[in-house]
């Protein structure tokens, strides 16, 4: 398809009767393209945005992906993506969330052993996995995706710093392969859901050590009130001494006390 413009003149007699037409035709090709260009460019980093934002309003991601993947389908032409969970022991990945796989093709694509099928390839080698035509590969990985009707498919690795949190992969059930903006913009979107899963992991972790350190302070006021102990905290940076209500009973207080040293 090639881009123009049609210009027509038309001188008219006195009799009000067409003389002559003239036509200018300017050829707009690149005009047109760099501005279909531009504004695809523009659409895809509006969707950068939206999916940072969605991201960063939710602890788990799990929670966003199936909107994130409605915005992909419509920018890329997605059929179907399945997001992965490295195992807490290690011993490979879990699904977490999908779109657009048919049931009788879930199972054998909820868990994968590292360099088991095409996701568990790229969880394993660490690199992304990108197929074409994918219906006419003879490679045993890509059977279970031949399954779903797949016919392109992208899995990306979720990685932060050393850390390996998982993998994203799209596919496409029609076209036979992705452009490369398109593998640009999985890529960057992997990056974000990479980083929301580490901040989720973090977020996981203060939390269970907030409860961790909560458990031990009870327990070790139930220990102390039991056996009657008295204690005391010194905070060095203001120098004050706060001690239990034991402690100041003990001392001939009526209950919990604050000095300064």
């Amino acid at each position: 398809t090639i881009w123009v413009m049609v210009t027509l003149s038309i001188q008219w007699d006195a009799g009000g009767r067409i003389q002559s037409l003239i036509g200018v035709i300017e050829d707009i090709d690149a005009r047109k393209r760099a501005e279909l260009d531009l504004r695809t460019h523009t659409g895809r980093q509006q969707l950068l945005s939206k999916t940072m934002d969605q991201l960063l309003r939710v602890d788990d991601p799990a929670e966003v992906m199936q909107d994130i993947f409605s915005s992909l389908r419509a920018s890329v032409g997605l059929d179907s993506f399945l997001d992965y969970d490295v195992m807490p022991d290690n011993s490979g990945i879990r699904m977490t969330s999908w779109a657009g796989i048919p049931d009788d093709a879930l199972e054998p694509l909820m868990f994968l052993k590292f360099g088991q099928a095409l996701c568990g390839t790229s969880a394993a080698s660490r690199k992304p996995v990108i197929v074409e035509r994918l219906q006419g590969s003879s490679d045993p990985r890509a059977s279970r995706m031949q399954a779903v009707g797949s016919t392109a498919y992208a899995c990306f690795p979720l990685i932060v710093g050393e850390k390996l949190l998982g993998t994203l992969a799209s596919a496409r059930n029609s076209r036979p392969s992705f452009g490369p903006e398109d593998l640009e913009l999985l890529e960057s979107v992997t990056n974000y859901v990479a980083m929301a899963k580490e901040r989720r992991r973090l977020l996981q972790e203060t939390r269970l050590r907030a409860e961790q350190v909560a458990e031990q302070e009870e327990r070790l006021r139930f220990a102390t009130d039991g056996a009657g102990m008295g204690t005391w905290d010194v905070d060095l940076r203001t120098e004050r001494v706060v001690w239990n209500r034991q402690n100041a009973l003990l001392l001939g207080y009526d209950s919990e006390i604050r000095v300064t040293m």
